[in-house]
């Protein structure tokens, strides 16, 4: 059984209100201010996840049943961290006879700014991803703040005065997944380029059709190992297509490690590789991803 974005979004959400619930005086729990403070808390939990999701971390991949589900995951956790955190923005998250106490006191006024930016870039992340008419190159580059975004976060929730200390049932919560969600991002900001499954390919074939291309690569190096089906991060070496795209991993692999692409014109990015791509040119391979398994029926046949 592999998780899809409602059993993910609904146990993290339900999590969160209930060890919040245990943090705050029984009275409180059904009060907007115990909204308030639920909905922060669920809302920095759906972000920490979302950036390890983005990680692109093998083991991931096996939850969710293939990096393209842990995307659709991704997706729906930055929408539903933004409605929380808008929720955590309309009330006020505290009420008399409360205990609170900053984990990280800074300055009044550096928390107040700490609590807009975080749901100021909270939003300009998620308009931007759901943007589909900003170029591809663009995009990618604006996204890769959604990491810095959530470590504002993160100091936000550390500096403001809650009754949510490190040792509490949320605070434990919310220093687990905030790790995560930090080292996930570090990782694919920082690390993921050099460290992360990829090989280097030269084209030695262009076979244009309508709208379409095929691509043929021969490896520079040692070949990436994959089955049909899987995909991989695209990026040719060269100004403007640098940035890594999925595609899909056309045919099986042969001896000598050559991998096929068949790339259709739908976008700004793919209009201009199926424009550009030309025998000679290097690239590089990330991946392979997707788990893509064909089950047999009661007869046992595929």
């Amino acid at each position: 059984m592999t998780l899809d974005a409602r059993h993910t979004v609904t146990i993290l959400i339900l999590t969160s209100i209930g060890l919040t619930a245990l943090d705050i005086p029984p009275e409180s729990r059904l009060t907007t201010a115990g909204l308030s403070l639920a909905s922060g808390v669920a809302a920095l939990s759906l972000m920490a996840c979302s950036a390890l999701l983005g990680s692109r971390w093998r083991w991931l991949e096996d939850m969710f049943g293939g990096l393209d589900r842990v995307y659709r995951v991704h997706k729906w956790l930055g929408v539903w961290a933004l409605v929380l955190a808008s929720v955590h923005l309309a009330f006020k998250a505290g009420a008399p006879g409360w205990d609170v106490a900053a984990i990280l006191p800074l300055p009044a006024g550096t928390t107040r700014l700490l609590r807009q930016l975080a749901f100021l870039g909270l939003m300009l992340t998620l308009l931007l991803a759901l943007n589909r008419a900003i170029p591809y190159a663009t995009w990618r580059w604006w996204h890769r703040l959604s990491g810095p975004i959530l470590l504002i976060v993160v100091v936000h929730w550390l500096s403001i005065r809650s009754p949510i200390d490190l040792l509490s049932p949320a605070g434990v919560w919310l220093a687990t997944l905030s790790t995560l969600g930090v080292a996930g991002a570090a990782w694919k900001l920082l690390l993921y380029p050099w460290l992360s499954s990829h090989a280097g390919y030269r084209i030695v074939a262009v076979t244009p059709g309508p709208g379409a291309v095929r691509l043929e690569l021969l490896p520079t190096g040692k070949p990436l190992q994959f089955e049909p089906g899987q995909f991989g991060f695209l990026g040719l070496q060269v100004e403007g297509l640098r940035a890594p795209h999925p595609f899909t991993l056309a045919g099986a692999p042969d001896a000598a490690g050559r991998v096929v692409f068949m790339i259709r014109a739908l976008g700004e990015h793919t209009r201009r590789l199926v424009d550009r791509a030309a025998v000679g040119m290097h690239a590089v391979v990330h991946g392979p991803f997707g788990r893509f398994k064909r089950r047999a029926d009661s007869t046992g046949e595929i």
